[in-house]
């Protein structure tokens, strides 16, 4: 599995899944919604609405969606379910770590920006001081 950056905007993000350039993306709303809507994808995980994703941790505080095509679920369902547990894998971890742990794991190997370094959660997200 690879993680490639499609841009974030509709035009990219609903080009790169629809035309099979990608399997999966982790869609900024209200595009990947959007595509759910039309019928074009499905959602494998949405944060953003605790309903839809009941127990993934933190919910609320992303606001984007995974959303795949169903030809990625009928003739890859484990890569759709690998795809949901690195999610669930990595919020998991973003909530039991500080924002400096999260910084140093960013950085590993090197130095972190003092723009990064001021994150702090207050109230259960995350804001720059």
């Amino acid at each position: 599995m690879r993680f490639l950056s499609i841009g974030k905007n509709w035009q990219d993000q609903s080009a790169c899944i629809l035309s099979g350039s990608v399997d999966a993306i982790m869609g900024d709303e209200p595009f990947a919604t959007r595509l759910a809507a039309e019928g074009k994808v499905f959602i494998l995980a949405n944060p953003a609405i605790p309903e839809l994703s009941p127990s993934i941790p933190g919910l609320g505080f992303l606001h984007a969606t995974l959303v795949t095509r169903s030809d990625v679920i009928n003739d890859q369902p484990e890569m759709a379910a690998t795809m949901v547990r690195i999610l669930r894998r990595t919020l998991e971890w973003l909530a039991s770590h500080s924002p400096q742990e999260v910084v140093a794991q960013l950085y590993r190997g090197g130095t972190a920006h003092p723009r990064h370094a001021g994150y702090v959660t207050k109230g259960g997200s995350r804001r720059q001081r």
